[in-house]
């Protein structure tokens, strides 16, 4: 196919979706329980929205206020809110064999875009992400707290881009950028003495092929510990049965607490502490060393 071609196909597809919009707006045709049902059936159910209004916009895409969000999670949907939702198709998408739309909303704190694409012939179980957020809250975000189990704080700003079965997160790859400020992580590790480990910096590199998480770069900077993270996580379904095979080596800070009854971690020559972490995500199993 020359370069001819494809910009008349394009160009049709893009008269399509003008008269589509045109017909579902001006017409007054059902728009939302459409846009809703749409929304559905791209996910397989595992999304659904809701919203106070719903109005139309240029270029073509909706803009949602008010908007209620539900996600399938562990079994259960989580609900939350967003102060506004707007989704737009993106018609050059077509082009490459896929159903493309991208959203841009706005969360308690901060905002995030994410382009979404299902494949024409398989669907959502060959499609794309891509996620950019910044200036958002962790703990605004109930769901991390239910996929992970624990509770996670800071101000985030994030990159990820990922392919694959987008109904089954064990089969999809590809990588993503995390950076964290002026937050805390939850521990397990009670036997230091410590609850939560706060962080003034914390900076996430990962990949992500065939159900492994590598951590190829994790920076972690804080009162507490500072130092780096390595190894893998075996994902699977469910979330929290993920099988952990981690290694931190760190330094303890001026304010790693020292509470009676609490075993006090060895630190080598150098004050280098190295922890590992195995087992489920739910309940690993910490051990640390020189």
């Amino acid at each position: 196919m020359n370069g001819s071609s494809r910009k008349w196909i394009f160009a049709g597809f893009l008269v399509y979706g003008v008269a589509l919009f045109l017909c579902l707006t001006v017409y007054r045709l059902p728009s939302e329980k459409l846009l809703q049902r749409g929304v559905r059936q791209f996910t397989e159910g595992k999304l659904i929205l809701k919203a106070e209004r719903i109005s139309p916009t240029f270029p073509p895409g909706y803009r949602l206020e008010g908007v209620e969000y539900s996600i399938l999670l562990t079994g259960d949907f989580y609900k939350d809110n967003l102060k506004f939702l707007s989704i737009y198709p993106n018609y050059l998408g077509l082009l490459e064999g896929y159903f493309p739309m991208t959203m841009r909303g706005l969360l308690p704190r901060g905002d995030f875009e994410l382009e979404l694409g299902a494949s024409i012939l398989k669907g959502s179980k060959d499609g794309f992400i891509a996620l950019k957020a910044s200036d958002a809250y962790l703990e605004d975000l109930g769901f991390l707290k239910l996929l992970t189990g624990r509770t996670l704080k800071g101000k985030a700003k994030a990159e990820v881009n990922l392919k694959g079965n987008l109904t089954d997160y064990t089969r999809i790859h590809g990588d993503g950028r995390l950076s964290l400020e002026q937050g805390s992580l939850e521990s397990q590790a009670q036997f230091l003495g410590v609850k939560e480990i706060p962080f003034q910096n914390l900076r996430i590199y990962f990949a992500v092929k065939e159900g492994l998480l590598s951590l190829k770069e994790v920076d972690l900077v804080g009162p507490v510990f500072s130092g780096r993270i390595s190894g893998s996580i075996r994902l699977k379904t469910p979330l929290e049965e993920s099988l952990l095979h981690l290694t931190a080596r760190l330094t303890p800070g001026p304010s790693l607490p020292e509470n009676e009854g609490t075993t006090p971690a060895p630190a080598g020559k150098d004050g280098l502490m190295v922890v590992r972490m195995e087992g489920m995500l739910r309940n690993p199993h910490v051990s640390w060393s020189q």
